[in-house]
């Protein structure tokens, strides 16, 4: 997977001078209120995404799965973020938008 989504963004980058890509992480999704189903896989992902990003200047990984918990830990997920337990609320969407606005992006 990781593979796949590297080769998708390096495809991007090579099609479409200096352009940037904006990633946001693989995301939990509530089982039930308070538990996830935030998987190692889904983690691993994200870790080698955040590599990516550090290896490569016009790749930027946004953490947008710490908006989705309660706890650094990440172990307790934030139900006041979700509307059906996998999409954010429509009040949620601002992280993103600030996300992208902190990063750099102008829209």
């Amino acid at each position: 997977m990781v593979e796949n989504l590297k080769a998708l963004v390096d495809g991007f980058h090579s099609r479409i001078d200096g352009v940037k890509v904006y990633f946001f992480g693989i995301e939990p999704r509530l089982t039930e209120v308070g538990a996830t189903t935030f998987t190692n896989n889904g983690k691993k992902v994200n870790q080698k995404m955040i590599e990516y990003a550090e290896q490569n200047e016009w790749f930027t990984y946004i953490d947008s799965p710490a908006w989705c918990f309660l706890d650094e830990e990440r172990e307790t997920a934030n139900p006041d973020f979700f509307v059906d337990k996998i999409h954010p609320k429509a009040e949620s969407y601002n992280f993103y938008a600030n996300a992208l606005t902190q990063a750099g992006l102008e829209f």
